[in-house]
């Protein structure tokens, strides 16, 4: 069992994301840390366990930690808006 610290501007999802590899790790997410649900909004800083023995895509997770890559989407910016930006 590992603690991850809940960084800002993350949903579940992302700590799926960054914890698992793939959102699909959600599922153990949520058994690891009965408070939550789909709905839910963790909080900056709060701590959540997950199952390191159960990460789905183990090269993911290494490419984020190796290179500090926090995946955060946050709430409401997870579809795409308009914009006048360039995109990459």
């Amino acid at each position: 069992m590992a603690r991850y610290k809940v960084k800002y501007n993350q949903n579940i999802f992302d700590l799926a994301v960054q914890l698992y590899g793939d959102v699909s790790g959600i599922g153990d997410l949520l058994a690891q840390n009965p408070h939550m649900h789909l709905g839910y909004e963790p909080r900056l800083g709060e701590i959540v366990s997950h199952d390191d023995n159960k990460v789905i895509n183990r090269s993911a997770v290494k490419y984020l930690s190796d290179n500090h890559v926090i995946v955060s989407n946050g709430y409401g910016s997870v579809y795409y808006k308009e914009t006048s930006e360039e995109l990459r």
